[in-house]
């Protein structure tokens, strides 16, 4: 998202997520311009990505075109497709 702003409407609900599963969970928010920069090149992104094993699944939530190019980075980390969901 381009603003931190963007994560306010559902901020309470992930926390509370999170703190309910978090020996299962991980969450990141991160503020992202996807029309100026590369996730390869955001230092936070790569930070919070977990390598791949059987069982876990990657949400993204942004617009299309971060939705797109988050699926596309995380294919490329060895995510499969079927383990990836993008939110609208």
């Amino acid at each position: 998202n381009k603003s931190e702003r963007d994560f306010d409407a559902g901020m309470k609900t992930l926390e509370e997520e999170y703190f309910k599963y978090n020996t299962k969970l991980a969450v990141s928010c991160i503020v992202y311009d996807a029309n100026k920069n590369k996730l390869e090149d955001n230092k936070e992104v790569t930070e919070a990505l977990v390598d791949f094993k059987p069982g876990t699944m990657a949400v993204i939530s942004g617009s299309n075109t971060f939705s797109e190019k988050a699926r596309q980075f995380l294919i490329e980390k060895g995510y499969l497709k079927d383990c990836i969901c993008a939110l609208a």
